[in-house]
């Protein structure tokens, strides 16, 4: 017997479909809807409890004309986190990054690496982004961040060398810094460089095409489709290389599977792509594929 859920839409006379999906176990799609109609309620069939099925949801598809709002209206699926980051070669750094965020660890770190390395999601899952380009020091807080310290104009660096040395002055003020250069190549004073080469650094190296396909692999798994070579080197020559884009493209599939009842192939995974470049926010997906 089908277990039936009635929905009653919060806005009537609304006319774009809204709805996300909330898994809390990957043995069984359990679903949780949030819908704006053109009804006062919706009828929605589940399935009973069971492994994960494509097809275990229907929805009328008078109702799937705004799938492309919906899909561009999607927000990231998860908080950068030091438990979320793919690690890959770089299993040093988070170490001593969770030593920092437990208030251990050095006084300064210095992470640099490419674009699309993960540097910005590290300081994230450290701390939220401060509205500050460089956050003023405040004896109530005991970590900081700031990230792209190579584009930092001259106001910029000395607001950073002031806050370097007040961290340095409090025993359990932490410094994460980021860029995209070592520090001798900086250009910045040599007084902020010193402080830099007085804690850590560490290179963080983008995942490689292995590492980067084994992980698409996985979250698709867990999202209950599987991607073919077909679609793996697809993504490896056409996608930036970064997970957090990567990732997005597959809640993206997976949505546009479920509302639209078709199975993930690769003209669907093509399909849900063209519809995220729409989106100013979503990473240029034109590039060489030898591009680093």
């Amino acid at each position: 017997m089908k277990n039936r859920l009635r929905v009653y839409a919060k806005t009537r006379g609304a006319s774009s479909l809204g709805f996300s999906f909330l898994r809390s176990d990957p043995s069984w799609r359990r679903t949780i809807f949030a819908f704006a109609v053109n009804s006062p309620f919706l009828d929605v069939a589940a399935g009973p409890p069971g492994p994960p099925k494509r097809n275990s949801l229907r929805i009328s598809s008078s109702l799937m004309h705004d799938s492309e709002q919906y899909l561009l209206a999607m927000p990231a699926e998860d908080t950068p986190t030091l438990d979320n980051f793919v690690v890959g070669a770089n299993g040093q750094a988070v170490m001593v990054l969770r030593e920092v965020a437990r208030g251990a660890g050095p006084k300064f770190v210095y992470l640099y690496g490419p674009r699309g390395a993960g540097l910005t999601h590290l300081l994230t899952a450290l701390r939220p982004p401060s509205r500050f380009r460089v956050e003023p020091f405040d004896p109530a807080v005991k970590l900081y961040t700031v990230d792209d310290i190579d584009e930092l104009d001259l106001g910029f660096s000395r607001q950073l060398r002031n806050l370097q040395n007040e961290v340095m002055r409090v025993p359990d003020a932490r410094l994460v810094c980021a860029g995209r250069c070592p520090i001798d190549a900086l250009p910045l004073g040599d007084d902020i460089k010193s402080r830099l080469h007085a804690g850590v650094s560490f290179g963080i190296a983008p995942l490689n095409e292995a590492d980067r396909t084994a992980e698409l692999m996985r979250q698709a798994h867990q999202r209950g489709f599987t991607l073919t070579y077909e679609m793996t080197n697809w993504i490896e020559r056409t996608l930036p290389r970064d997970m957090r884009t990567l990732s997005r493209v597959l809640a993206a599939v997976d949505r546009l599977s479920l509302m639209t009842q078709r199975p993930v192939t690769f003209p669907l995974l093509r399909e849900a792509v063209q519809v995220l470049q729409r989106d100013p926010h979503f990473s240029n997906p034109t590039r060489s594929s030898t591009q680093p």
